[in-house]
């Protein structure tokens, strides 16, 4: 009996050990949510929610990270047109002014956004775009459409809806969402 006690203390303190390195680390992630952008940065216990729309606390993709972390403090952020993250530059292209988009000597990664109207070709041929993201905002025509072009242009693309969250940092690159 004190050796089934002992094994069950074991694992209770190896889960408890394994939460608690997972609150020490960072990350940021590119979400996928219906109709808007949401970024979530983590900072040890700390969630910092910014995003295009606003979004309620009680939204599922808060209660999930937050339940799964532990967070002690959850604020939101409007979300901006540019970003360092890490050493990555991250562009988020929207219908306000994504044909002047024009970044140059600067790699970055482009998020398309709101269904933004951007002659996607003439952009990746003008700036050195990396990476192109395709977040839940899009409507599926225009997304397919954008597929193609990088394709064509053999530039990386990712589809937040059927790829799931983008890491664009971590601390340690084993961060799970």
């Amino acid at each position: 009996m004190k050796i089934l006690f002992l094994i069950a203390l074991l694992f209770f303190y190896k889960g408890h050990e394994q939460r608690e390195t997972l609150n020490k680390k960072s990350a940021v992630w590119l979400v996928s949510s219906f109709k808007n952008t949401i970024l979530f940065e983590k900072k040890e216990n700390e969630l910092v929610v910014i995003s295009r729309e606003k979004i309620k606390p009680t939204n599922r993709l808060i209660q999930d990270y937050k339940n799964k972390y532990r967070l002690d403090h959850i604020s939101f952020e409007t979300l901006q047109n540019s970003y360092t993250i890490g050493k990555k530059n991250v562009v988020f292209a929207n219908d306000l002014w994504a044909e002047q988009l024009s970044v140059k000597n600067k790699k970055i990664i482009l998020v398309l956004t709101d269904n933004t109207k951007i002659n996607l070709e003439v952009v990746l041929k003008n700036n050195l775009v990396k990476q192109v993201i395709l977040d839940g905002s899009n409507f599926p025509y225009l997304k397919n459409r954008w597929i193609k072009t990088c394709k064509k242009l053999k530039i990386p693309f990712y589809d937040l809806q059927t790829k799931g969250p983008f890491l664009f940092t971590s601390e340690s690159g084993d961060i799970a969402f």
